[in-house]
């Protein structure tokens, strides 16, 4: 029973954090990277969004 109460507000956070992944990335100019390129990212978020999310945050985001 529980579930289906916090179900959908895990789908919810799972679809902000992917949507404030791919402003991330467009945001962010292409040499700024720590790995890849923003295509590169682009393409690995959008198409394996459940490991794409996590890599992006730990090996391509810029530091700030």
């Amino acid at each position: 029973m529980l579930f289906r109460s916090v179900g959908p507000l895990v789908l919810l956070g799972l679809l902000a954090l992917w949507v404030i992944t791919l402003a991330s990335i467009v945001r962010t100019p292409d040499h700024a990277y720590r790995a890849g390129s923003q295509i590169v990212w682009l393409l690995v978020v959008i198409l394996v969004p459940f490991i794409g999310v996590p890599l992006y945050w730990i090996l391509g985001a810029p530091q700030r």
